[in-house]
């Protein structure tokens, strides 16, 4: 859903992410299963298989809260992209571009290093946070909105845009930290 949005703000083409805001119940509604099977697990230990104990089920809620959340932020991105409609300087758009890939790659490698109890991956994720400054792009965008390059609207669909970014940033450092916890169970 992620790379959909960006490809249509890549594009320019608000159509392609109305998609992605549809996907988005979905992703809640899936959320809403799987949150209630691992309580179940909780509740009625007989029922969970022997590989799994309590404690995963505990960390998989915690990720399938994150994991919705940055569908929410997603869905927000998706939205300004649609109503954005208005033209910004290219210069924006490469930023936010960098910026996206960047923070789409952080995402994939936490949920990697989650699902793979990879310890040096999710520090890796962890160690790219001096690396990934949100302000920079907060300040490119003031200065193209001083030089009446940007419309008031389109200001604050970027700014969207940027906030969501880190959020989704903020939620893979989270996802980083559990999957950190979960490869120390195995030393």
């Amino acid at each position: 859903m992620f790379s959909e949005t960006i490809l249509a703000l890549k594009e320019r083409n608000p159509e392609a992410s109305k998609g992605v805001i549809k996907r988005t119940r979905d992703v809640k509604r899936l959320s809403l299963v799987v949150h209630r099977l691992l309580r179940s697990l909780i509740l009625f230990p007989t029922e969970r298989p022997s590989e799994m104990k309590p404690i995963d089920s505990v960390d998989f809620l915690r990720v399938i809260d994150k994991t919705t959340e940055v569908s929410g932020a997603v869905k927000k991105i998706a939205e300004s992209v649609i109503t954005e409609g208005q033209t910004f300087p290219n210069s924006i758009l490469d930023s936010l571009l960098k910026t996206s890939n960047k923070v789409l790659e952080l995402y994939d490698w936490s949920m990697q290093a989650l699902m793979s109890k990879d310890l040096e991956l999710a520090n890796r994720v962890l160690d790219e946070k001096p690396k990934l400054n949100f302000d920079d792009l907060w300040e490119l965008l003031q200065k193209e909105e001083k030089k009446m390059k940007i419309s008031g609207p389109a200001f604050s669909h970027i700014h969207r845009i940027i906030d969501n970014f880190k959020q989704i940033y903020l939620y893979a450092l989270e996802i980083s930290e559990i999957a950190i916890d979960r490869a120390e169970e195995l030393s």
